[in-house]
């Protein structure tokens, strides 16, 4: 249909015109009527001319007619536009001659006779016959200003085909017949979907000009599309929100209704003539729930086919009554469900959400790099693992590398390819009891890492520390030593080395030996790293952390089940085998065992010195025999953690050892150490982690000592020492740049028991339970990127000098260039006597107790320098100074005249050196390492107590 605007002549005063409209394949039609002072929107009937007698009807379809013994055709060539409708005709207007009728009032200037044309095809059904004729029949009336009658014939064509055009004449007739508010709804509903402007406009228009004589109400509801009611329900519905609807003045009550939701609250609203008044109404969505147990972390729902919408964590709102839900989630195949449901119900539903899977191929330079998507550990590199299709957080973990996450895509087609090149980093916990970098830590520090253990083979802590700068071994076939910087005396058992594993001292309470060889542990094959500190200690863990501090980090379980079996033989045929579990006990949770044992015959000793007159050349059989074992095992869940360790090793010394008989087997030494560590390490706050620590320890020494007759007999002494502790440490990290520590622990010692007999009698039976007590602090701050400063201090009390002892240490690590680091530490560590020094004794006949002694101290000063000459070469150096105070020394000569007494020096004891190595490391272990050392000890004064060191 196209509407037409066309301009008339205005007639004269009491006068009208008649017009004659004429269209191209069209019979002429006559208005015969023209108004005045206003437009006048109607519909023409054209008839098709005889040579095409197609018309239109409502519907803008074809209706066939039968006349002039034609057969129905199209309307001309050239008559129909881009939608297959009749394009806008020619038209030609005329005035008749003698048409001018009087009238009573004086039109515009200008008079338009909007003319909505029924063009185009129509159908050729009753119901289009039927909804013509009614128009056609409204028309006439319409024309015949007939206009109760027209919109009689309006109403029924619309009501049998609806169409907008016959809207705007219904609404028309309702405004001349007076029903203004009639006129306004169906002006409305004419102007609905128009997308012809310049209808819009003269609709637009029309409205317009009402809205001064009626009062206009504007319903919006909220949600749209409510159906309102004005007054009562039963008076029936006004349409759809948004409308604007017509009344006159007065008081009405808006009322709302909409499928799925609860009926509007009515709106009492007051309305006025000329004016305009807008009422919202809201409606509360009547719902369901259902809850979709087990739905993944964002997952969306499809209602009947709708739009995704997202779970309320695992809650869906849904319609009263049934739907097609079709449950939806990245990575997973779409799960449908059937839901019927009412209002205010809540009703329960598996998720059954099954989840796309693609394959990830993970390749490194290195290889067994344990996989981990989203945190769960899925194999070892190289390796082909399947993950479901979405988005996964991946990382890669390989002990003495710097750990690699990346975000991968997982898709259904093809295998996505990781290829990942692993950066050595060296970290180490030793240091400051929290894990930090090499270069970071404030002493100078070294680690074995998980790579090195393995190229080496090493059997023993001993020999890894061995090519270490600045340590030293020692093996008096009793036992094993390590010497530090040049400082390692005759008979010394390690005690001023502070052995660890995973942080917890194994350190006997008897001596305080250190034990490095197979009275430690039989292998190193579950020890994943050793970290080393040189310099003292005791600013963290307190008493024989005096020249340097050994941590042994072990392995951890693997994150899957399984077990694996060794053998080894090393050292003189001594044989080894080894057996270890590990068991997955969840995503949180892991445990793993091992057990170790070595047997070595030992071997034969000839001293051709001590040839008897005779030419008799003595002999020591199995000299370095060995039997030993080992048990060690930990439980992982969330924070906490429960280790336990046990070690054994008998060894026998038929060398004439302490002045035994040369050659007799009996003389042996069995150690055994043992302790269960329970810990809880949770982080309170992103800034602040709790570290807690429970432990239980025992120790037990059994020297046999085969003596000649007249020196006693076989000896046998015993020890057994008991100790209990716990430690509660803060770290408190508020900025990146600044970490501090605070803690403290105490010990109780209940049993520390010397026994001593020979064949002759007891000599030795006392028992010196002791009590330890420590607090300690440590602040590491960074003001600059190229500064970090560290300081800390521990103080000590021990009940066996029942005295303190503070020490603090003090680091500056400057960073002048990329690849450089120089430390500059100062630090103080003390040790105290042991129970052994203080106490053992047999009775006068070679020692005597030393009950007065005092604590040994050490002052140290050191200036390190590490530069990294290219990314895996190394160059380092140092200088340092050292003071031992108070060194605790024996003195006499071990007989009944003269027996042994230790004492403390009153000559301190000066240590100087210097140290530098040179490293290059390869891909897949390969690696060179030099270093030299140059170290001079000695007393500073000499005397009689205190013999120069050689």
């Amino acid at each position: 249909m196209t509407p037409l605007e066309l301009p008339l002549e205005e007639p004269g005063a009491g006068m009208s015109h008649r017009y004659e409209l004429r269209l191209e394949g069209y019979e002429p039609f006559v208005v015969d009527q023209a108004p005045a002072r206003e437009s006048v929107r109607m519909v023409v009937p054209l008839r098709a001319a005889p040579v095409a007698p197609t018309a239109t009807g409502p519907t803008g379809r074809p209706v066939t007619r039968a006349g002039g013994g034609h057969t129905p055709t199209a309307p001309p060539t050239g008559a129909t536009g881009a939608a297959g409708r009749p394009a806008d005709p020619v038209i030609r207007l005329t005035r008749l001659r003698g048409s001018m009728h009087r009238r009573g009032s004086r039109g515009a200037a200008w008079l338009a006779l909007a003319l909505v044309l029924w063009s185009g095809r129509g159908r050729a059904d009753d119901v289009a016959d039927e909804a013509e004729l009614y128009f056609k029949v409204g028309a006439e009336k319409f024309l015949a200003r007939e206009y109760r009658g027209a919109l009689e014939y309006f109403l029924r064509s619309n009501r049998l085909v609806p169409n907008r055009n016959v809207v705007f004449n219904i609404a028309r007739s309702y405004e001349l017949l007076g029903q203004l508010n009639d006129a306004f709804r169906y002006y409305t509903l004419a102007l609905e979907g128009e997308t012809d402007e310049t209808a819009r406009r003269a609709v637009e228009g029309a409205l317009n000009a009402l809205r001064s004589r009626v009062a206009v109400l504007e319903v919006v509801s909220e949600p749209p599309g409510a159906t309102i009611y004005i007054d009562r329900k039963d008076l029936g519905a006004r349409g759809v929100a948004p409308r604007s609807l017509a009344f006159g003045a007065g008081t009405y009550r808006v009322l709302a209704s909409l499928p799925g939701h609860a009926d509007a609250t009515p709106v009492e609203v007051k309305l006025e003539l000329g004016k305009s008044t807008r009422v919202k109404v809201a409606l509360t969505r009547l719902l369901g729930t259902v809850i979709f147990e087990g739905a993944p972390a964002g997952s969306r729902a499809r209602i009947d086919g709708g739009d995704e919408v997202p779970l309320e964590g695992d809650a869906l709102a849904v319609p009263p009554g049934r739907h097609q839900v079709v449950l939806r989630a990245p990575g997973y195949q779409d799960d449908p469900h059937l839901v019927e449901i009412e209002a205010d119900q809540t009703i329960r539903q598996p998720a059954r959400l099954q989840p796309q899977l693609g394959s990830v191929i993970v390749e490194t330079d290195e290889r067994d790099a344990q996989i981990l998507i989203d945190g769960r550990p899925v194999g070892f590199t190289p390796s082909v693992v399947a993950a479901a299709v979405g988005q996964h957080q991946l990382q890669l973990r390989l002990p003495g590398f710097r750990e690699v996450r990346r975000t991968i895509e997982v898709s259904p087609g093809e295998p996505l390819r990781v290829e990942a090149e692993l950066r050595e980093v060296a970290e180490i916990s030793a240091a400051s009891r929290a894990v930090e970098s090499v270069n970071d830590a404030p002493s100078s520090v070294s680690v074995l890492t998980r790579q090195d253990l393995r190229a080496f083979a090493y059997p023993t802590i001993a020999e890894a520390l061995r090519g270490l700068r600045g340590f030293y071994v020692g093996d008096s076939s009793s036992y094993g030593s390590v010497g530090v910087r040049g400082f390692s005396r005759l008979g010394d058992y390690g005690q001023r080395v502070l052995v660890l594993l995973d942080g917890h001292p194994t350190n006997d309470d008897y001596i305080g030996s250190s034990y490095v060889g197979l009275d430690n542990r039989v292998d190193l094959e579950d020890i994943e790293r050793i970290e080393v500190v040189r310099g003292p200690g005791s600013v963290v863990y307190g008493t024989n952390a005096f020249l340097g501090v050994v941590n042994l980090v072990p392995r951890q379980g693997r994150g899957r089940t399984g077990g694996e079996v060794g053998a080894s033989v090393f050292d003189h045929g001594l044989a080894r085998g080894r057996a270890r579990a590990d068991v997955a006990l969840g995503s949180n949770a892991s445990a793993w065992v091992s057990v170790m044992g070595a047997r070595g015959a030992g071997r034969d000793f000839t001293f051709s010195e001590l040839a008897g007159a005779d030419g008799s050349v003595p002999t020591a059989s199995g000299a370095d025999g060995v039997k030993a074992g080992t048990a060690q095992g930990e439980v992982r869940w969330r924070d906490l953690r429960v280790q336990g360790f046990y070690t054994a090793r008998n060894k026998y010394v038929p060398t004439g050892a302490y002045e035994t008989v040369l050659g007799d087997k009996r003389t042996s030494l069995r150690d055994t150490r043992g302790f269960v560590e329970v810990r809880y390490e949770p982080r309170l706050l992103e800034s602040l982690q709790l570290l807690t620590r429970a432990h239980a320890n025992l120790y037990n020494f059994r020297g046999r000592y085969a003596y000649a007759p007249t020196d006693g007999g076989l000896g046998v002494e015993t020890f057994q020492g008991r100790w209990y502790g716990g430690e509660l440490r803060m770290l408190f990290t508020p900025t990146p740049t600044l970490r501090v520590m605070f803690g403290g622990e105490a010990q109780l010692h209940t049993t520390a028991r010397l026994h001593g007999q020979d064949d002759t009698a007891v000599y030795l039976d006392d028992n010196h339970p002791f009590r330890v007590a420590g607090a300690y602090t440590s602040v590491d701050w960074s003001p600059i990127e190229a500064l970090r400063l560290s300081g800390g201090a521990r103080l000590d009390y021990f009940s066996t000098f029942n005295g303190v002892s503070l020490n603090p240490r003090l680091a500056a690590i400057l960073k002048p260039a990329a690849r450089t680091v120089i430390k500059v530490i100062g630090a103080r560590a003390f040790r105290a006597p042991s129970v052994y020094e203080f106490y053992y004794n047999d009775a006068g006949r070679t020692q005597q107790p030393s009950p007065d002694l005092s604590p040994e101290s050490i002052y140290s000063g050191e200036v390190e320098v590490t530069q990294q000459l290219a990314p895996t070469t190394t160059l380092s150096g140092s200088l340092f100074a050292s003071s031992i105070q108070s060194l605790i020394t024996p003195e006499g000569s071990g007989t009944d005249a003269d027996p042994l007494v230790y004492k403390n020096s009153r000559s301190p004891v000066q240590v100087i050196g210097a140290e530098a190595e040179l490293r290059r490391d390869w891909r897949q272990g390969w690696m060179v390492d030099l270093v030299g050392s140059v170290h001079r000890a000695s007393y500073r004064t000499p005397d009689a107590v205190s013999p120069g060191l050689r």
